[in-house]
């Protein structure tokens, strides 16, 4: 079963060149048509009106599937004061889990993140690593891959809480409102 998970991302500057994303996740969709239409009434909420239509993503989810199962390394370059974490070995193909159609219990999916912070060095900035492992359509599968990542190379490196599991209804939107942005320039809010 394809699952499709809708963001909206942008990228913006936080200190002198150094930048960093803001996203939200807006839901969680049982057809790509479903995640459109809700794409289309978005770009007219306030916040959202604000930003191309390029920063809408719609990326396609096996449930059940696999994502980052070899760990991952973090490549730096200092000069640029930027971090990327990369697969450890990239994957031809996703690990599939052996499903025919999976029974949701009220509907409800479960997606497992990996999510720290780090320091810029001689800054007092945190900007956040984010990962997106999988959706599942249990709790407890979530865990059994939460568990069997836990000691690969990248997430050994982090505390267990790194891990997040949230739970969402399929086809139901999570973030209802638009949104303002707060401008340090001017000191003022940007709806």
């Amino acid at each position: 079963m394809k699952v499709y998970l809708l963001q909206h991302k942008y990228d913006y500057e936080i200190y002198e060149g150094i930048m960093t994303t803001n996203g939200k996740l807006i839901g969680i969709y049982s057809s790509r048509q479903n995640a459109e239409k809700v794409k289309e009434q978005y770009k007219s909420k306030k916040g959202f009106n604000r930003f191309p239509e390029s920063c809408f993503l719609i990326n396609e989810y096996v449930l059940n599937e696999d994502h980052w199962t070899e760990g991952f390394i973090t490549l730096e370059n200092a000069k640029r004061k930027v971090r990327y974490d990369i697969p450890k070995r990239f994957e031809k193909k996703p690990v599939r889990k052996k499903c025919s159609k999976e029974t949701l219990i009220d509907n409800k999916v479960y997606i497992l993140w990996h999510y720290y912070e780090y320091d810029i060095d001689g800054l007092d900035l945190n900007l956040d690593a984010i990962k997106a492992i999988g959706i599942y359509s249990s709790k407890q599968k979530a865990e059994e891959v939460k568990e069997r990542l836990k000691p690969k190379p990248g997430y050994n490196k982090y505390p267990e809480d790194c891990f997040y599991i949230d739970r969402y209804r399929l086809n139901e939107d999570h973030w209802t409102e638009g949104f303002i942005t707060w401008d340090s320039e001017t000191d003022s809010w940007i709806e």
